[in-house]
């Protein structure tokens, strides 16, 4: 064909644009309740399994207890007081 060794076809052509939906276009009520009418059954068979209750629960309440669910516990070595600032090995 003439295609160099790693050819990607159709790189390098511009493609025709697509239409698309535009995102200022508001959702019309109906869909906006029937999403809402899926959202609590679904809700509501997660809280009805005791599994997923639980977790759920833990979900609302902000979270498992005792993390605040960022970064480590342990003092890294940027919090040490007794660090060579300039690199010239003393401290």
């Amino acid at each position: 064909m003439g295609y160099k060794r790693g050819h990607i076809p159709g790189v390098g052509r511009v493609l025709p644009a697509r239409a698309t939906a535009s995102p200022s276009t508001p959702a019309h009520e109906s869909t906006l309740n029937s999403l809402h009418k899926k959202a609590d059954f679904m809700m509501s068979l997660f809280k009805s399994d005791s599994k997923y209750s639980d977790m759920f629960s833990q979900f609302e309440s902000g979270g498992a207890r005792g993390s605040d669910g960022c970064g480590d516990d342990e003092e890294g070595a940027d919090h040490q007081d007794n660090e060579d600032d300039d690199g010239d090995g003393d401290t």
